[in-house]
Order: structure tokens, then C-alpha cells, then sequence
């Protein structure tokens, strides 16, 4: 019995996508591995301060960590933004000016012959802005 021909995944020599464990430090990847060689080719071209910390944070990086430090940014994203300080306020506004809509678009219809373009136009700023709060 002949196997089939090797799939281009399946051919001789291929090992298959390298994952690299949260906890393992990628500075100490195979060097055979192409990660590993851009890795280590990467950390001998910057100096030696920024060299440690990357090692002690590829140590201690965890995914509850990064996590953390995005909920910090954000929160202070939250409190530093005009616009997300206002955003609550603008959307409850926009709502309000929603409700509306589907009435006037009824009034429109007695007369549609320009006032239809103008609704229509108000509608689609107003889904957008809604939308994009």
C-alpha cells in the first residue's frame, strides 16, 4: 500500500505553527524557529537597560496582568476624555431626539416632496451618532 501524497501542511520537514506559552520567556526560543531568530536578532540591536526589561517583563507577563493594565488605561482614558465624560449626556439627548423620528417620518409622508430628503438626512446623522456612542 502507497500513502497519499504529503499535503503542503503535511510535508516532510514541516513541524507545524510554533505557540509560545504566556510564561515562557520568548528570548529563549529555539534558534531554529523563525520567531526565535527575529526575537533574538531584535534584542541584540537595542541596549542592554531596555534588554533586561524586556526579559524581566516577559517573565512576569501574565494574561491577568495585561488585562489589568488595560482596565487602568481605559478607566483613565475614561476620566482624561472630554468626550467620553460627555458621552452619556449626548446619548441620552440623542435618544430623547430618536423618539421622535418615527413620528415626523409619518407627518412627512402628507407632503414628502423635499421635507423627506431633510428627515432622511437628520435620521441617518442621528442612527450614526447613536451608533457611534
Amino acid at each position: 500500500m502507497s500513502s497519499p501524497p504529503p499535503t503542503p501542511l503535511q510535508a516532510p520537514g514541516f513541524a507545524g505553527p510554533t505557540i509560545v506559552p504566556a510564561a515562557q520567556d520568548p528570548s529563549k526560543l529555539q534558534s531554529d524557529t523563525a520567531l526565535g531568530l527575529a526575537i533574538n536578532r531584535h534584542l541584540q540591536s537595542i541596549p542592554e537597560a531596555q534588554r533586561e526589561r524586556y526579559r524581566g517583563a516577559a517573565g512576569t507577563l501574565t494574561e491577568k496582568n495585561l488585562f489589568d493594565n488595560l482596565a487602568a488605561c481605559d478607566e483613565n482614558h475614561k476620566n482624561a476624555s472630554l468626550m467620553c465624560q460627555r458621552s452619556e449626556a449626548l446619548q441620552n439627548a440623542l435618544r430623547f431626539l430618536d423618539r421622535f423620528m418615527n413620528s415626523i417620518a409619518i407627518i412627512v409622508q402628507a407632503n414628502p416632496d423635499i421635507s423627506s430628503i431633510v428627515v432622511d438626512g437628520a435620521r441617518i446623522v442621528l442612527d450614526v451618532a447613536i451608533g457611534f456612542l
